[in-house]
């Protein structure tokens, strides 16, 4: 009597998704989608998962390119990979919140009005403001 062992050597194949947008919130994160589902696969003995890393739910933060990587395994333990670029976008514009207030010079209604520049103080915000306002 002879005895077969089949070995499934093939390795699955994957293609990932074209580059995809991601808009970060108000504190400039969010959570990282499940792209496994846009990723095409194939094995000639079936295709057992496609997993993502990051982890779908992950908390991304900061604008700016970051690469995640899908990978498909098949029945049998076989595995391979693909990489494709988040573009993580912040579109929340920065607030600025003036106060109204009445200047008073010792008592006097008009005055010389002397140009100067006043840098904006430091800001606790997720992004940088550079910018000076020329009086």
């Amino acid at each position: 009597m002879a005895t077969v062992t089949v070995q499934g050597n093939t390795l699955p194949t994957i293609t990932c998704p074209a580059t995809q947008t991601l808009m970060l919130g108000a504190n400039c994160t969010a959570a990282l989608p499940n792209y496994t589902s846009l990723a095409t696969t194939n094995d000639n003995c079936g295709v057992q998962s496609v997993t993502q890393s990051p982890a779908a739910g992950t908390s991304v933060s900061g604008a700016g390119d970051m690469i995640v990587t899908l990978t498909v395994t098949d029945i049998n333990g076989n595995k391979t990979e693909c990489t494709f670029t988040v573009t993580k976008v912040d579109n929340t514009l920065p607030m600025v919140q003036c106060f109204n207030q009445t200047l008073t010079f010792n008592g006097r209604e008009s005055f010389a009005w002397i140009p100067m520049t006043w840098q904006m103080p430091p800001t606790t915000a997720a992004y940088k403001v550079s910018s000076s306002i020329r009086l």
